[in-house]
């Protein structure tokens, strides 16, 4: 044999250069890369309509649980600063290539299918980790994420498989490539067990525990249940048209003078903040506010802003808390809106410049804010003092200027906490300037007694309408409120039926149905205000996912404890 014959039989026989990966196993990958690129792009679409609408509602919403709204708002969602669906975008674009050429025969090179296993594993990885996220932090699901799950791990399975298939000698290479194996037969092989006696037990216990009364509805949201209003129409005149009118002054004096008891609704900010840790979402809130303003002119103001809502706002619901305001502004124009201001600290949790608070209130009340409750967890009326003379000198805004209450006075062996302490603390509140007295009750610690020889001094020393908020923690606040309107209180704090009781305020529909009737009533319509219940469940539908799985209410039976709570929210 010649020279030439020989370099020829020896080139003929040189095996194939690259990796075939086989038939199964390349359609495995093209079809991982349609599925997953098909849901990487809807997740990216979808993310691209919420960033341009806030409400918009993505079309893979189906309940609070299985929501990629929920998903999609939240900081896992966009772990390396942009949205995880980018992402997928590139790498099933890479894998949807890697298949078709793959099913087309073409060998790639090992270190190709090296480095290709390689980045399926660091996004098996990231998808355990998202999962991890979605069920024990976030508490909801995204259906289009579910489908890049599933495709990804059995991705990573066929494409380690065809990367080590040239180590067929490996005893590790081969254990990973029989397991592929088996895993694919146990994925298509259906095991159907012929327990039939089980099926019909299960069926029985689904009838008779889950539909006694037939299915169960779907798709029912609280924002159907809501009355048909005409939204259109103008709201009635309320508080901020009579504000307007008679100036901070004379509002208070009308306040003071008025038989009715005042009605403040803190459904838009203690509520929430009380039960929820302040998670509720603009959306929800804009959605009933038209509602309430509508349905509910006679509330003498909605307190909205202020506490903890600026501080969650920013760093956890990713919100900006001017434009919420304003927005709520513009859907409620006409009941005064009502914030709570941490004196000096405004809504901060460190003492601020004077002109801090100066710049803040100013700002605050040209964005929409009408009555102020300033308030030091301590009764310290030198931090209140700057936040006073800042809402005084705005001209157009009332102070309600709150004692932050402790203890209990009417207890004889009290020597702290007694009505002599409330009354110099009122004394130097009304020497400071304020336009409202309120009694701010943030443990649920006030009495009825108490209520009422508090407020009966505070009226017959003090030229001042006198507001009481408390916490239903105990669960009897509503005698409380009861004793204090008795006693000359002007005003109570109230929050819708879903929102209300326990660590929050009393439902709105209880004080409402308590003084009707009464040299007292509230003015407010028991049927509106039952109507507009649902409006909590719907604003408690946009709260944070976070907290979908942590409502937890902290109770304590009234009367059972000491404790004082010098201490503000």
């Amino acid at each position: 044999m010649s020279d030439t014959a020989a370099e020829l039989d020896e080139v003929g026989t040189e095996e194939p250069r690259g990796v075939a990966a086989g038939k199964a196993s390349a359609v495995w990958v093209l079809i991982a890369g349609v599925l997953g690129l098909a849901a990487a792009l809807a997740l990216t679409v979808e993310k691209i309509e919420l960033l341009i609408d806030p409400s918009y509602v993505p079309s893979c919403s189906i309940n609070p649980v299985i929501s990629c709204g929920s998903v999609m708002t939240t900081p896992q969602a966009s772990v390396f600063g942009f949205p995880n669906s980018l992402i997928g975008v590139v790498a099933f674009t890479l894998t949807l290539v890697t298949g078709v050429l793959a099913v087309a025969g073409v060998r790639l090179p090992r270190w190709y299918w090296g480095g290709f296993a390689a980045g399926t594993l660091l996004g098996a990885v990231m998808v355990h980790w998202l999962i991890f996220q979605s069920l024990y932090r976030i508490g909801a699901l995204c259906p289009y994420c579910m489908v890049v799950w599933a495709v990804t791990i059995p991705l990573l399975v066929v494409t380690s498989s065809i990367a080590l298939r040239p180590l067929h000698t490996n005893a590790v290479a081969r254990a990973v490539y029989q397991w592929r194996w088996s895993m694919r037969r146990q994925l298509l092989t259906a095991h159907t067990p012929a327990d039939r006696g089980t099926k019909i037990l299960n069926y029985l216990a689904d009838v008779t525990v889950n539909k006694p009364n037939g299915e169960r509805p779907t798709g029912v949201y609280p924002q159907d249940k809501l009355p048909v209003i005409d939204l259109e129409a103008p709201p009635a005149a309320g508080s901020k048209q009579r504000l307007v009118e008679l100036g901070p002054q004379g509002f208070a004096q009308w306040l003071k003078d008025s038989p009715a008891v005042g009605v403040t609704d803190t459904t838009f900010r203690d509520a929430h903040q009380s039960l929820l840790a302040t998670r509720l979402r603009s959306t929800g809130l804009l959605k009933v506010a038209p509602y309430v303003a509508r349905m509910m002119p006679q509330l003498l103001s909605i307190e909205c802003w202020g506490g903890a809502t600026y501080d969650v706002a920013l760093r956890f619901l990713k919100e900006d808390p001017w434009e919420r305001l304003a927005a709520l502004r513009e859907a409620v124009p006409n009941i005064c809106l009502q914030m709570l201001l941490r004196g000096r600290n405004t809504v901060g949790y460190t003492p601020y410049p004077e002109l801090v608070t100066s710049a803040f209130v100013q700002e605050a009340t040209a964005t929409g804010i009408d009555i102020f409750r300033i308030f030091d967890a301590l009764n310290n009326i030198e931090s209140m003092r700057p936040a006073i003379d800042a809402v005084r000198e705005t001209g157009t805004a009332v102070a309600e200027v709150a004692m932050s209450y402790t203890g209990d006075l009417s207890d004889p062996a009290e020597n702290l906490y007694t009505l002599d302490y409330y009354l110099k603390l009122a004394e130097q509140i009304v020497e400071a300037g304020a336009h409202v007295l309120a009694i701010k009750d943030m443990a649920g610690l006030l009495r009825p007694a108490s209520a009422h020889l508090l407020v009966s001094a505070l009226r017959s020393r003090f030229d001042l309408p006198v507001h009481v908020h408390t916490h239903d923690t105990p669960g009897g606040q509503l005698a409380t409120y009861l004793a204090a309107w008795q006693a000359g209180a002007s005003a109570v704090d109230g929050a819708a039926a879903p929102l209300a009781g326990t660590t929050s305020q009393p439902a709105l529909s209880s004080i409402v149905a308590a003084a009707a009737h009464t040299s007292f009533d509230t003015g407010l319509s028991l049927d509106a205000v039952c109507d507009l219940e649902p409006t909590g469940r719907r604003c408690a539908r946009s709260m944070h996912p976070s907290m979908l799985r942590r409502r937890v209410l902290l109770f304590r039976p009234g009367g059972c404890t000491p404790t004082r709570f010098p201490v503000g929210n």
